[in-house]
């Protein structure tokens, strides 16, 4: 079942926390990253990583991130589906209200062009 499938919207969690780990999974390379939170860890999903600007590719440890978006499960473990991220002074919009993946140009994937 695709994540957007999942969601009706997304509202509702907003988390703060530092960079404690980052990988890649499936074939798309969804890019997940493990932030540690004053409550513990937790693990949010962004998007594929040719969607994704370099500013959140290359996040390290060190750095300070603010996440909004919907708790969804996800191989039966919880996480956040991102719909905005914050690393710094620099806010990235990843998904619609709705759930859809935001391309680099703003557009919604696999939207029509007009």
């Amino acid at each position: 079942m695709a994540i957007q499938r999942m969601v009706a919207a997304l509202v509702g969690v907003s988390i703060s926390g530092t960079v404690a780990g980052k990988r890649e999974i499936g074939q798309a390379k969804v890019v997940m990253v493990n932030l540690k939170t004053d409550s513990g860890q937790i693990a949010v999903m962004l998007a594929p990583k040719n969607l994704l600007d370099p500013g959140l590719t290359e996040m390290k440890g060190s750095d300070s991130v603010e996440v909004t978006g919907s708790k969804v499960k996800h191989n039966e473990r919880d996480v956040i589906l991102a719909k905005t991220v914050k690393v710094g002074d620099k806010e990235y919009t990843l998904r619609k209200d709705e759930g859809q993946v935001l391309g680099k140009d703003g557009n919604p994937i696999g939207a029509k062009k007009k």
